[in-house]
């Protein structure tokens, strides 16, 4: 699975002081992700605007990426709670044909850990004109760690705040792809269980969520017209 930003050493730094519970009780987590390579009315990719064919839109470019951060730094079972998707057109054009665009521009995402009470929101979107962002944000009730990054570059920073101090990190882009350590847990036959190589299962995960996330927001969708007739 190419979830290769759980390579970037700031995700590291999170999965740990979530683990050495720096923070305290987790309140709320907050990710989000924001690019522009598909603003404006043109498309390079017809093929990411097709339900058929793409399965989502900025669930499946980058929210499934955020998920999969959320459960890296806090390895616990969340539930999706609400959803709303939107599309920024409805027809684009590739080299002058139009497509019909089918697919979710952007997404917002309410979950819940109901062990612990822990609240989550997720927003991707790949039409914010200008604006390449992505960011973890946690809360607790000791502390709070907030990583903003760009992620073309991996360049970016990190502030641990705890025990009344507030510790900056300044982060160069580094490699995170997952490649070499995929094909060297392939040939030795094993899988390390505390990997930070995501597992199929891990994968599933995603998909799970992104079903999850598309069924509530057409359920949201279909309500909403339902009550404007």
């Amino acid at each position: 699975m190419l979830f290769q930003w759980r390579g970037h050493p700031a995700f590291h730094e999170a999965r740990r002081v979530c683990a050495a519970n720096t923070l305290g009780r987790v309140l709320h987590v907050e990710t989000r992700f924001h690019h522009d390579f598909l603003f404006g009315p043109a498309t390079s990719w017809p093929w990411r605007h097709s339900a058929d064919e793409a399965g989502a839109g900025a669930l499946g470019d980058q929210g499934v990426h955020l998920f999969d951060l959320l459960r890296y730094a806090l390895p616990r079972q969340w539930h999706v709670r609400a959803a709303v998707t939107g599309k920024a057109w409805n027809v684009r054009l590739a080299r002058s044909f139009p497509v019909v665009c089918e697919t979710e521009d952007f997404v917002d995402v309410l979950l819940t850990e109901s062990a612990s009470g822990a609240q989550a929101r997720l927003f991707a979107s790949r039409v914010d004109p200008g604006r390449r962002e992505l960011t973890l944000a946690i809360h607790g009730t000791d502390g709070s760690l907030c990583i903003t990054l760009d992620p073309d570059s991996g360049n970016g920073q990190s502030v641990l705040t705890a025990s009344g101090n507030a510790v900056h990190i300044e982060h160069a882009g580094v490699d995170i792809n997952p490649y070499p350590a995929i094909c060297q847990q392939l040939s030795a036959g094993t899988v390390a269980v505390e990997s930070d190589v995501a597992s199929f299962d891990d994968g599933l995960a995603a998909q799970v969520f992104v079903e999850e996330v598309l069924s509530l927001a057409s359920s949201a969708a279909t309500a909403t017209r339902c009550a404007a007739d």
